[in-house]
């Protein structure tokens, strides 16, 4: 599952609005829906601060919610 659909599932899934997440860490609806929609928005355009934000707003893991393998683990 790619970076986009792994936000947006999480996020439906908690029950949260795309709004609710942009007011939390900060963002614009517009600037968060970029986040959504856009694989490589997050990793081009969002602070690591944020990022942070948004996976324990998730409760993902930062390794899990960038889709990036562990290099001090087999995860």
């Amino acid at each position: 599952m790619d970076t986009t659909k792994r936000i947006e599932s999480k996020r439906m899934k908690l029950g949260f609005s795309e709004n609710q997440i942009a007011e939390t860490i900060g963002k614009s609806l517009d600037s968060y829906c970029d986040i959504d929609w856009h694989a490589d928005e997050l990793c081009k355009a969002v602070s690591l601060g944020r990022i942070k934000q948004l996976s324990q707003i998730l409760g993902l893991e930062l390794f899990e919610l960038l889709a990036l393998q562990c290099p001090f683990s087999n995860e």
